[in-house]
């Protein structure tokens, strides 16, 4: 399971992931784990960015379709934007909306350098998909999408971080 994520067993490492109740080696970082929980290591492992597999290098997302119950792998360029409703967050694609398993602040950082930038408190825009960008009332700017009739509001407060994300 470690090499599917990137990790090599190595004697010699800086850091090492020690079983709980083994003893740890006398030099480096040792990452103690419950081999029942082995979900909670890698998630560790990700976000500390310590596997090769880390999100920012994923092209996909895995999303729930509700209705269906059913899983699907979605190429990020088909993803239009992220939004964040109570504790759910959902990404829309051409095909429908699909339920991630992440967090939108997890999602902002790790797809941040492609394409996807924070537009207001609940979402997160796939830039490449916005087809115009409309000056709107009170600062704001509307955008809207390629194929898609759905349109998004760039916040008062994201309106200058946005354009600094487009250049504009």
């Amino acid at each position: 399971m470690l090499a599917s994520r990137g990790i090599e067993i190595d004697a010699g490492a800086e850091v090492s992931l020690i079983e709980r109740g083994l003893a740890s080696p006398d030099t480096g970082i040792s990452v103690s784990f419950d081999p029942a929980n082995l979900g909670g290591l890698f998630d560790f492992l990700d976000d500390m960015g310590l596997t090769a597999l880390s999100k920012n290098d994923s092209d996909t997302i895995v999303g729930k379709q509700n209705e269906k119950e059913s899983f699907e792998i979605i190429k990020l360029d088909a993803i239009y934007y992220f939004n964040a409703d109570n504790n759910d967050t959902f990404c829309r694609t051409r095909s429908g909306v699909h339920e991630v398993r992440k967090k939108l602040y997890e999602l902002e950082k790790n797809f941040y350098d492609r394409g996807f930038v924070r537009v207001n408190k609940s979402f997160l825009v796939n830039i490449l998909m916005v087809s115009e960008i409309a000056p709107w009332f009170g600062g704001r700017l509307l955008l809207k999408f390629r194929d898609l009739d759905d349109e998004v509001e760039v916040s008062r407060k994201n309106v200058p971080s946005f354009k600094q994300y487009i250049d504009m």
